[in-house]
């Protein structure tokens, strides 16, 4: 498991301006490590696997996946209540395969993240 030291600050804080209206906050990201991270939503249709391919193609394949089903109001009740996982022998640098445990309509949330020490 990879850990990390970090910190999110507010770069709108530290700059010298007197307005009656305060900026909106600023975001940004400092720590010990590189974070790439990716955010993709996935469309089945009556389907138990689908392949996803990244924007970017990552460095390495010691990225970390997390699935979540989401059930569409136009679908029925038992649609997203299936289990997914990974196929471990179609991931590469430029995507996966998404494996379902039976097949169903439905959207996935997928996060993606992957922490390494280069830039």
């Amino acid at each position: 498991m990879a850990r990390m030291k970090g910190r999110l600050f507010d770069r709108s804080r530290y700059v010298k301006k007197y307005s009656y209206v305060r900026a909106p906050k600023n975001l940004s990201y400092i720590g010990d490590k590189n974070l790439e991270m990716e955010a993709i939503r996935v469309s089945f249709n009556n389907e138990s696997s689908k392949e996803v391919k990244f924007e970017l193609p990552f460095n390495g394949i010691d990225y970390n996946v997390s699935l979540t089903t989401r059930q569409t109001a136009s679908e029925s009740e038992d649609s997203a209540s299936v289990s997914l996982s990974i196929d471990p022998n179609g991931r590469d640098e430029s995507g996966f395969t998404i494996r379902a445990s039976a097949p169903f309509t439905g959207q996935v949330d997928v996060l993606v993240v992957r922490m390494s020490n280069t830039v």
